[in-house]
């Protein structure tokens, strides 16, 4: 291509580099794009579902696979011979612990929510074990919001660093922890309500979803893949000698 006494002359190594980086800029963000609407489409559900009314945890709901953020209300027995005690909590900068119980929830003693009870302090003068004791077999109604734990969470050793009860873990791995216990854990986590009985400090942060951070980084990539187009583009326009021959 010629304009002028410049043409368009672009070697093959620069060719093929931008031929690869355009794209792969484009389809990050067009990641990012994706990433935006999923971040969207969490925090309007997060938003709606904290708005509702408390729903009542009956048989129907056991097995419901979308509960998370909802407010609910669960009958049961604690199991509180079995408490699973998480490791390197940080409340206002103190360490401490989060205190898990299951709850049966089903009359049978064969399925239970795992219910966070609150984060507890690290009391060097006094055993935990005194502080978490609970009545055996005891009969609650309990209030807490449904979460959904974070999985594949990688962890240094063992996750259960203690064989006896209460145990001590480094991540909540309901699959394990249903193992371990011999009865189904459901899939999501009940984070007990500030007013609710047996708990501890539950300051439970608020999600926070930014789908404006994901597009400020698509915007990022595709300028990054416009500014590779345009330095191309520029840099391949050669100056040619045009000799002017008199006849």
């Amino acid at each position: 291509m010629r304009f002028g006494s410049y043409q368009f002359r672009p070697s093959l190594i620069p060719s093929l580099a931008t031929a690869i980086i355009i794209p792969l800029f484009i389809s990050l963000g067009l990641w990012q794009l994706d990433r935006a609407e999923q971040k969207q489409d969490l925090k309007d559900k997060y938003n709606q579902r904290r708005l509702q009314p408390i729903v009542e945890l009956s048989n129907h709901l056991l097995t419901a696979k979308d509960l998370q953020y909802f407010t609910v209300k669960v009958k049961g027995i604690l199991d509180t011979k079995h408490q699973f005690i998480r490791e390197n909590r940080i409340y206002q900068g103190r360490a401490g612990y989060h205190i898990l119980i299951p709850l049966w929830v089903d009359g049978t003693k064969q399925k239970a929510v795992l219910v966070n009870r609150g984060w507890l302090g690290v009391d060097y003068k006094q055993a935990i074990e005194s502080k978490i004791q609970l009545p055996n077999d005891l009969a609650v109604e309990m209030i807490g919001e449904i979460s959904q734990p974070i999985t594949g969470v990688f962890h240094l050793g063992n996750n259960q660093t203690n064989l006896n009860w209460p145990r001590k873990v480094q991540v909540i791995d309901l699959p394990a922890f249903s193992q371990t216990l011999g009865y189904e854990l459901l899939p999501y986590l009940l984070l007990l309500d500030k007013q609710a009985d047996y708990g501890f400090i539950r300051e439970w942060q608020p999600i926070i979803y930014q789908p404006e951070k994901h597009l400020s980084y698509a915007l990022q990539w595709f300028s990054m893949a416009f500014a590779v187009f345009v330095i191309f583009i520029i840099v391949n326009w050669k100056k040619i000698q045009i000799n002017h021959s008199n006849n």
